[in-house]
């Protein structure tokens, strides 16, 4: 049962490590109408994840979204009626998306490489990663990790 958190928690944190990654060195924006990340894009669980979160009970959804004037945003939701044995996971969630909330989020296309920044309490980070999208799925990858997310229409 705690895998299936630890799974749900990792892919919080692996979004936020997008949002607040390593140095990087600035690029020029390619938004607006031809900029093919626009859009609201959720997260992608395998087969076997959904499978356990289903057995658990677990009702969790997230993503993120990109606007046109170059700042996006990550959203979450979750059942909040989570077993009591699962409450301290469920405050570490919760404290997850309220730091989330609080930064300012923007980012940058130059061809297939995504330049995203955040700040938060005055400090600015920044992440370069790779993405593709093939039809209505994106594919964020940043060194051996990837992330999949389908666009929500």
């Amino acid at each position: 049962m705690k895998k299936i958190l630890l799974i749900l928690l990792a892919v919080m944190m692996s979004i936020a490590s997008v949002a607040c990654g390593g140095d990087s060195n600035s690029q020029d924006a390619n938004l607006g109408g031809n900029n093919p990340l626009v859009g609201k894009w959720a997260f992608v669980f395998e087969e076997a994840e959904l499978a356990e979160m289903e057995e658990l009970g677990l009702n969790y959804e997230g993503g993120i979204e990109f606007t046109a004037d170059g700042q996006y945003r990550i959203f979450f939701s979750y059942d909040e009626a989570m077993p009591d044995e699962l409450e301290d996971i469920e405050d570490m969630m919760q404290d997850e998306i309220d730091e989330i909330a609080d930064m300012v989020l923007t980012y940058k296309v130059n061809g297939n490489q995504l330049l995203i920044e955040a700040e938060y309490d005055g400090e600015k980070e920044s992440s370069t990663a790779s993405f593709k999208i093939d039809g209505d799925t994106l594919t964020i990858i940043d060194g051996d990790d990837q992330q999949v997310f389908k666009r929500v229409r």
